[in-house]
């Protein structure tokens, strides 16, 4: 069931009835409805993405008396006073075809995070004031003055958040509100559990099962990124986007030492694929003429 724990226990103790394997058939009712046909399920086969299938169990249908229907099977946002094209949305920028309309979350990605919300929130902030005119300077530097031994042991030691505060563990079946907010040393709390991972975050390094990737101090610098061609003997060099080393904090990749198992892509809490997308560094000239660009 594609709920949390948490939620799926405090919809049985308020005294919901979960019926699973079941697929509604029909729905009957005369200007209102009044019962929904049902047919049992039961798990088949694995299907292409290894989960089981559900399959109709002939001659396994069965009512339920009830007064109305919540569908709930999935998760979209409906823009229907918006044209088809007006939400193409420029993802460097956030920028939809609508002037000086910006757009970001859910409503162009589909179900996602809170984070790629907050950071699609980010991009349209910077680009709105530019497009303004407005004056200001982004950098991903911060002022928080932690050592690197303290973002390690962060990094390392694992705290596990408090339970989410209720006004009373009794259950009641009203419309109170259950959960308070947190108190000022409650917030304190969790807020010390932050892994400043705007600061140096590293996951890359900790997680190669290969040692490839490695953790290097750099001076901030706007780095010239060339590309060489060769066709028969004709040599050409052309400049690409220029890379922007903003933090001092850097990672490299071994190219050697890489089998592209994918587990920084996985575990790297940006979306990033830094197996790919950092410098790579060749231990030998054969290892290097391997690769097809970089």
């Amino acid at each position: 069931m594609p709920a949390e724990d948490a939620e799926i226990q405090a919809a049985l103790d308020e005294g919901v009835k979960l019926i699973e394997l079941v697929s509604p058939v029909s729905i009957s009712g005369n200007g209102k409805v009044n019962s929904i046909t049902c047919q049992r399920m039961k798990l088949g086969k694995p299907d292409a993405s290894g989960r089981a299938r559900p399959m109709s169990i002939p001659n396994s249908e069965f009512t339920i008396t009830l007064d109305s229907v919540i569908p709930a099977i999935g998760q979209d946002v409906i823009l229907d006073f918006l044209g088809d094209k007006q939400l193409d949305v420029n993802k460097k920028t956030g920028a939809t075809n609508i002037a000086n309309v910006f757009a970001g979350g859910d409503a162009i990605r589909g179900a996602a995070t809170v984070v790629d919300a907050v950071g699609d929130g980010q991009i349209a902030a910077k680009n709105i004031l530019k497009a303004t005119g407005l004056s200001g300077k982004f950098s991903s530097e911060s002022n928080k003055s932690i050592t690197e031994l303290d973002l390690q042991q962060k990094a390392i030691n694992r705290e596990y958040g408090i339970s989410i505060p209720k006004y009373s563990d009794e259950h009641k079946l009203n419309f109170d509100m259950i959960h308070r907010t947190m108190t000022k040393d409650e917030v304190v709390k969790e807020a010390n559990r932050c892994l400043y991972c705007d600061e140096v975050c590293s996951v890359c390094v900790y997680v190669c099962p290969n040692l490839a990737n490695y953790q290097y101090n750099a001076v901030p610098i706007n780095a010239i990124v060339q590309k060489v061609a060769q066709a028969d003997d004709k040599i050409t060099i052309s400049n690409l986007t220029p890379i922007i080393f903003e933090q001092s904090t850097q990672i490299i990749t071994i190219g050697d030492f890489c089998n592209e198992c994918g587990n920084c892509d996985t575990f790297c809490p940006t979306a990033g694929a830094p197996y790919k997308t950092k410098p790579h560094l060749f231990l030998t000239k054969d290892s290097f003429l391997q690769e097809s660009e970089g």
